[in-house]
């Protein structure tokens, strides 16, 4: 969304923070103040061009040169990769096996303090934004919701959170010219 938004004349609000202080954040929320994911969050920002280097074979997974997008783009795609490194957050194509996306979700870090949480039975036929609908439906009366972090793909990078911080991660990841949100 950053640089459609930019295109396209979007207004965006800048925050008052800085770029770190607000992923900073984000990463405290998503990760339940993680430490090892606070450290890489400060490493991204800190020490870019040696994160980049050593973190070059996920822009290769992804086709991207990081010398070819902008730096507001690498740190989005970079945290993304942040939290899957760490299984706070899972990448799943549009179109998934249901054992996989069930699997790979049920395992996530952010499922690990809500053990009571259950999950509905979704149609195999179905696709990942799909899934994500029904289980956020399923889930309208628990603390918990699917979000998604969009990084301008057919992929979707998914991770629980508390419902309390849901308007704090969409309206403040729009005032960077990103975007979280239950679908993409």
């Amino acid at each position: 969304m950053g640089w459609l938004a930019q295109l396209f004349g979007k207004k965006i609000n800048k925050p008052k923070q800085s770029l770190k202080e607000i992923y900073l954040q984000f990463a405290q929320i998503i990760s339940d103040n993680d430490d090892a994911v606070l450290d890489k969050v400060r490493s991204l920002f800190e020490q870019t061009p040696i994160f980049l280097a050593t973190h070059q074979h996920c822009y290769d997974e992804r086709g991207i040169n990081p010398e070819q997008i902008s730096q507001e783009a690498l740190y989005w795609i970079s945290f993304a990769d942040i939290l899957i490194t760490h299984h706070y957050a899972a990448e799943f194509d549009w179109k998934e096996e249901l054992v996989d996306f069930e699997y790979f979700l049920q395992n996530l870090q952010g499922f690990k303090s809500f053990p009571t949480i259950d999950f509905p039975v979704l149609d195999a036929s179905g696709a990942v934004h799909l899934w994500i609908e029904q289980i956020n439906a399923h889930w309208q009366n628990q603390p918990l919701v699917l979000m998604q972090q969009d990084i301008d793909s057919d992929s979707h990078i998914v991770f629980p959170i508390k419902k309390e911080y849901m308007a704090f991660l969409k309206t403040t990841s729009e005032q960077i010219g990103q975007k979280f949100a239950e679908t993409i």
